[in-house]
């Protein structure tokens, strides 16, 4: 991934991003992880949508303890915008 200038993007996290970070098997994780690292660095304006945090709950239920799930979810709403 190319280095960022001096400008903010703006980026849309679709599901496929946030299961790509979330489950470090998964092919694109690397890529998902320096995305989440610029978000949370405030390098990237990220959005996602509302639907996509709720099928994230759902799709790690077999992965991920309902607490766990949880706090990936408020952690994701305080990185993201909706």
């Amino acid at each position: 991934m190319q280095e960022l200038k001096n400008s903010i993007y703006k980026v849309f996290l679709d599901i496929n991003i946030l299961l790509d970070y979330l489950i470090e098997e998964r092919e694109g994780h690397s890529s998902a992880q320096r995305i989440m690292e610029l978000s949370v660095d405030n390098k990237l304006i990220s959005y996602t949508s509302p639907i996509t945090l709720i099928n994230i709950f759902y799709i790690l239920r077999n992965q991920r303890t309902e607490t766990e799930r949880k706090e990936i979810i408020e952690r994701f709403l305080e990185i993201f915008k909706l």
